[in-house]
């Protein structure tokens, strides 16, 4: 039997140096909370993990900062962690908006421009319900203020 085939898969070697890793994870404007990720990173990291025949540990974050959790996993008795963090997606949504009316209105005229322009608008009508609502919403109900305002 050979070193390799010796060392189990969930048992670290000892001296070994750990692998680390920070991952930030940016959605984007999804507007799913940062639990249903950690929740799938736990579901579906724990299938890999069986699958593959290593072990994953899951443990929440001890630090200040963005949503997130800390991963440990021991594959071929190497050990790596990971400190995964999400940025929330309304926290980038408020940094990308301005604070004043006009300025808002501005981006509204300039984002439904480049939609148009690029054809990306006619094409995102062909797509399911769910994100022809999610990218429309801001412009309707802007619209809409707009017009009960005057």
């Amino acid at each position: 039997m050979t070193r390799a085939e010796a060392i189990s898969a969930d048992r670290a070697v000892p001296g070994a140096k750990v692998f680390r890793r920070r991952v930030f994870y940016i959605p984007g404007y999804d507007p799913i909370h940062p639990r249903r990720y950690r929740e799938l990173y736990r579901k579906e990291g724990a299938d890999q993990a069986k699958i593959s025949g290593y072990r994953l540990e899951l443990k929440p974050k001890t630090t200040k900062g963005p949503y997130g959790w800390k991963a440990r996993g021991t594959m071929a008795g190497q050990s790596a962690e990971a400190e995964i963090e999400v940025l929330v997606w309304s926290d980038i949504v408020r940094d990308s908006m301005s604070n004043s009316i006009p300025a808002t209105y501005g981006q509204l005229v300039r984002t439904a421009w480049a939609y148009i322009g690029s054809g990306a608008l006619f094409r995102l009508m062909h797509l399911r319900k769910g994100p022809v609502i999610a990218a429309l919403y801001p412009i309707v109900f802007l619209i809409l203020q707009l017009g009960l305002a005057a």
